[in-house]
């Protein structure tokens, strides 16, 4: 089958729709870009632990807000989908 250019993005391709969206959906308690901060410890696949209080940055909100991909510097990098029971806003305390 021959391809044919593309003579303008909307020709292009769309890709299928996704559950992550840029902005606050409804219910969601973060925006993106939002810092936040670990309510619980994370462990990871690789068997690395992400304390409570590990703070990082919101970089994509999944399913109207169930849980977020947040990115996180300290202790270590990491990105990290994290179920929003487990994030808190960062310089609150727990409660």
């Amino acid at each position: 089958m021959a391809r044919r250019p593309l003579t303008s993005l909307s020709d292009a391709p769309r890709p299928p729709a996704k559950a992550r969206t840029a902005a606050p959906a409804a219910g969601a308690s973060f925006a993106e870009h939002s810092v936040v901060a670990l309510s619980s410890d994370m462990r990871l696949a690789d068997a690395r632990v992400l304390p409570p209080g590990a703070e990082g940055v919101v970089v994509g909100i999944w399913r109207d807000g169930a849980a977020y991909e947040v990115e996180f510097d300290e202790p270590f990098h990491a990105v990290v989908t994290v179920p929003v029971a487990n994030l808190r806003q960062a310089g609150r305390a727990s409660a």
